[in-house]
């Protein structure tokens, strides 16, 4: 697998356009254009998360301290938009980086109106712990809330909660734990942090997961390991390959394609270091680990992720791409990718795919905490892409081009 390693270096240009440099064999390849246009549709979030897109073109959007709204019409871009307050969430604890994180309608939500979302929790000692629940939409309530699934060990700390939750092809619930920032638990198959997880509505590990059958000390929910603080994860269209990308410590952001069993090897391995400028593990590459299909140095902390899948007659003019929103970046990213293809022009497989960079909205210096991209009405043409903003005063943007 091959892997690109993105060097960017900060400039600003005239007419908000947007430039970076990559090192790609060697040598810089520089892309401009014009900035995307931003019409807000929502302002007055406090640390808006998640956004969950239900088949009406509504909307759910969670805020980090725990409220939870539910938005009509918010796909197609109405104006005059009246956020409805949703009740029925269980309690959470929002602490340092947790709180209420992602949540996502389930596959079949226009019948049964399920959602599945994510929270730090709190126990009696103050243990803090990610928790993955289950719920029914109802008018302005969440009922039959359920929890699925605990993180344990639960431990104390505000830190590396992950938690970024996708439907794979089987309709099984795949999420990303953090290492709590406590790095040797991404490589303890007994414990849940550091891990990317695979279960079934019902909390059990979904038929197919690497360590189903492995003993009592494995846990069997878990689909990959080695990981530090996956936000970001993305399904494609077209092959239901799944991407994610993680923070790494001070440099080395990765994006990977998660495969079955995969070690994506923290903290053996990273392209970063130590806050203090110590070294990690062994370095960038060992045998046995999963090599990143595209690294950050320095960091830019991405935080959401989605695919555009377009065409030069499509809006913006883009090849198939994935964007990226950048917290320490205060960026809108694009990775350009280029999809493998059988002799009869079908995508087969996107990976080793991912081509070069280009950085948006920099110059408004906004965290940039979510991103998914609307498509029309026949649900392959991409049309604009909805962005929140991670501020006390954060707000939902739509972004054209």
């Amino acid at each position: 697998m091959y892997r690109r390693v993105a060097f960017v270096h900060r400039r600003k240009f005239l007419n908000s356009t947007v430039a970076a440099t990559v090192a790609v064999a060697g040598r810089s390849v520089w892309q401009a254009r014009a900035e995307p246009r931003v019409r807000p549709l929502l302002e007055e979030l406090v640390h808006p998360w998640a956004l969950g897109l239900l088949p009406d073109g509504a909307g759910l959007i969670s805020e980090r301290d725990g409220r939870l709204s539910l938005v009509e019409g918010l796909a197609q871009g109405r104006s005059n938009l009246r956020p409805v307050r949703l009740s029925g969430l269980p309690k959470l604890q929002a602490t340092g980086q947790g709180g209420l994180m992602d949540i996502q309608p389930v596959p079949d939500f226009a019948t049964s109106g399920e959602v599945i979302f994510a929270a730090s929790v709190a126990d009696n000692w103050r243990r803090l712990s990610t928790e993955i629940f289950r719920a029914r939409l109802s008018g302005s309530r969440l009922t039959n809330v359920s929890r699925i699934f605990t993180c344990e060990p639960k431990s104390r700390g505000g830190r590396h909660f992950g938690c970024r939750i996708r439907f794979d092809a089987t309709g099984a619930i795949v999420f990303a734990l953090g290492d709590r920032g406590e790095k040797d638990r991404a490589r303890d198959l007994a414990d849940d942090a550091g891990k990317v997880h695979r279960i079934t509505l019902d909390g059990v590990p979904a038929e197919g997961n690497p360590y189903l059958g492995a003993g009592e000390a494995v846990r069997e929910t878990i689909y990959a390991v080695g990981t530090r603080n996956a936000q970001g994860m993305a399904v494609h269209p077209a092959t239901g390959e799944i991407w994610f990308h993680e923070h790494g410590p001070r440099g080395g952001d990765e994006v990977n394609l998660l495969q079955s069993g995969a070690d994506y090897g923290w903290p053996k391995t990273t392209h970063g270091r130590a806050y203090t400028g110590g070294k990690i593990g062994i370095g960038a590459e060992a045998p046995g680990i999963t090599a990143p299909l595209w690294v950050w140095v320095p960091s830019i902390a991405p935080s959401g992720m989605d695919f555009w899948l377009g065409s030069a007659s499509d809006a913006g003019g883009f090849s198939d791409s994935i964007f990226v929103g950048a917290l320490a970046g205060r960026a809108l990213v694009r990775l350009a990718i280029s999809p493998q293809v059988n002799v009869a022009g079908e995508i087969q497989s996107l990976s080793p795919a991912v081509l070069r960079e280009e950085r948006y909205l920099e110059d408004l210096a906004y965290r940039i905490r979510e991103v998914r991209t609307l498509y029309a009405d026949d649900g392959k043409t991409p049309q604009a892409l909805l962005l929140l903003t991670d501020a006390e005063q954060g707000a939902c943007w739509r972004v054209s081009f």
